[in-house]
């Protein structure tokens, strides 16, 4: 039911906060290399890192100003960028331990604004947040800093001969990055207006089916009106459950499994298998992981490192041919319903 599923997100939100801060934990000892880089304390190697150092403080900074420029309050504007952050961050790390082709954080910040008082905000605060959910953490799924990432990762293993060539390639994925960025919001913008503008939507209760209801109908509704509504009535709807003990529930299991993974190599139980289990994608897709751990295991069992290298083919052939078929069925729907046929849904991705 809906007071389960809210507590489920709630220990989400938790876990999210202690996964990412073990993360920043295990990687101390790089961070305050590369800070010592940006004072200009460190060795040679780090100021190279100058710049992107200096644009990921900036970049935040720059996103709390806008907000508070709007009319948020401060504190409230840090905590909403500071949510945003936190579900691409751990998103990202999520994909680079597990490789899951999709998932999504669902962190955000009304789970901790509604926690609270309505005297200590603002409408603006109650509005961006909505705003930023949709626009932010709802996004993780197709997190640009996943793909980034992964992009970064296949380029590393280039296998380059001087540093130099090493550089070089790596300022033309930056390039090719931003091209792409650029060239998907503009026509992914030129896209979304086109459809919207030019085929039905269902302004009463006609009965028609509106296309893409949770972005246009749901979200806007649950997350941005409900939301404000309650604010200007003084009181936000009460849980039947109390949101900050499943915060620390949330937050203490993954701090406590992430303490088992740092003392015993052979700890079996992961900090980031719990932070997924509460997700739709994960109740949709647990199936097809254990069959493939499965097959992994078979195939060592029984074929050593050799066999599980002459494996690869066939499983990447089948990652390639799923991929090609919906891709395939995709462009075919696109020419029927250009000439005038009924299309079909093909869903390749769940929402």
């Amino acid at each position: 039911d809906n007071a389960e599923l809210g507590a489920w997100i709630d220990q989400s939100f938790g876990a999210s906060v202690a996964f990412l801060l073990g993360v920043i934990w295990i990687g101390r000892a790089h961070w305050w290399q590369l800070l010592r880089g940006f004072i200009g304390k460190g060795d040679g190697r780090a100021p190279r890192h100058r710049l992107a150092i200096g644009v990921t403080i900036l970049g935040p900074i720059v996103m709390v100003v806008w907000l508070v420029t709007m009319g948020t309050q401060a504190w409230a504007a840090i905590v909403i960028v500071g949510v945003v952050l936190m579900a691409h961050l751990v998103v990202a790390r999520v994909v680079a331990e597990t490789g899951l082709v999709f998932i999504r954080n669902y962190a955000s910040p009304w789970q901790i604004f509604s926690a609270m008082s309505p005297k200590l905000f603002r409408a603006q605060d109650i509005f961006f947040a909505g705003v930023w959910q949709i626009n932010g953490t709802q996004t993780t799924r197709e997190s640009l800093l996943a793909f980034a990432m992964h992009g970064l990762k296949v380029n590393d293993t280039i296998d380059s001969r001087h540093d130099g060539q090493i550089r070089h390639a790596g300022w033309r994925l930056v390039v090719a990055v931003g091209w792409a960025v650029v060239i998907g919001l503009v026509f992914a913008s030129a896209s979304y207006l086109f459809i919207y503008y030019h085929y039905p939507m269902p302004l009463g209760n006609s009965g028609a089916t509106m296309l893409n209801s949770p972005a246009l109908n749901d979200w806007p509704r649950d997350l941005m009106q409900a939301p404000l509504n309650q604010w200007a009535d003084g009181r936000f709807t009460e849980r039947p459950y109390h949101p900050w003990l499943h915060f620390g529930i949330g937050a203490g299991v993954t701090f406590l499994l992430q303490a088992a993974t740092l003392r015993w190599a052979g700890w079996p139980f992961l900090p980031v298998g719990y932070l997924v289990s509460s997700t739709w994608y994960m109740q949709l897709a647990w199936f097809s992981i254990f069959l493939g751990w499965l097959c992994k295991v078979l195939v060592v069992r029984f074929g050593g490192a050799r066999g599980f290298d002459r494996a690869k083919p066939i499983f990447f052939g089948l990652i390639f041919g799923e991929a090609f078929a919906a891709g395939l069925w995709l462009l075919i729907n696109i020419v029927l319903a250009m000439n005038g046929a009924d299309y079909k849904i093909v869903q390749f991705l769940p929402y």
